[in-house]
Formats: C-alpha cells, structure tokens, sequence
C-alpha cells in the first residue's frame, strides 16, 4: 500500500484536509483562542458535498476529548 496522499483522488485528499482543519478548529477552540462563530463561518465555507460530513467530523472530534 502506498502512503503517498498526492496519488489519493481529490475527493479523498479534500477529506484529509478537512480532518486536519476540524482538529485543528477543535483545539484552538478548546484553548479559547475562536469564538463559536469562526467554526461556524469554517462549516460555511466547506464545499456543498462536504459540509454535513465535515459538522460531523467537528463533533466526532469533539466528543472524544
């Protein structure tokens, strides 16, 4: 198996950027450094196809903390 992400289809590349983006929200909203309203403007500018996958990606990530 490789594990160069650049040979991933885009769809699959855009979900590992989204991970990253919703850990990343979740720890900078943890640590008081956005209001709930960065994350909501973050969710709004996710592409369409994404976005409900991508609120729940926010609370998976959430939950486990």
């Amino acid at each position: 198996m490789s594990h160069n992400l650049a040979l991933l289809p885009s769809s699959e590349r855009q979900r590992i950027e989204l991970i990253k983006q919703a850990h990343l929200l979740v720890w900078r909203r943890r640590r008081n450094e956005i209001g709930r309203e960065v994350v909501v403007a973050a969710i709004d500018e996710v592409d369409e196809e994404h976005r409900e996958w991508f609120r729940q990606q926010l609370n998976a990530i959430r939950g486990q903390a």
